[in-house]
């Protein structure tokens, strides 16, 4: 992918109620996986299944099962029926793809007519 990718990501992340239960093992395996939503532009919020490895090995996390088991618990990922776990909030959170391409469109847009009237 080219470019910069975003995920917006609460700056009290790690003190919010969800959170803070599933405490140093839960968190550092839920924001990889907010991440790998973000740079795979998955709008849906579904972690593939085959993307948990990828997400454990970022996370330092070697036995996902327990850890995941209280990310469920704590209402942060919800199993899908299609495989993998739905990340709580994701769409609603980050929007879709297409949402941050007709916002880029219209930055970009705007900056040419800034440079068009003189004002770069």
């Amino acid at each position: 992918m080219a470019g910069t990718q975003w995920v917006r990501v609460d700056v009290g992340y790690l003190r919010t109620p969800k959170v803070q239960p599933v405490g140093l093992n839960g968190a550092p395996l839920h924001l990889p996986a907010i991440l790998y939503l973000g740079e795979h532009r998955i709008d849906s919020g579904l972690l593939p299944p085959e993307a948990l490895p990828f997400v454990a090995l970022d996370a330092g996390v070697r036995r996902t099962e327990p850890v995941i088991a209280d990310l469920v618990e704590c209402g942060l990922w919800h199993p899908s029926t299609k495989g993998g776990f739905v990340i709580h909030d994701y769409s609603e959170t980050n929007g879709s793809a297409s949402e941050a391409s007709a916002a880029r469109d219209r930055k970009r847009r705007w900056r040419e007519r800034g440079t068009q009237d003189g004002h770069a």
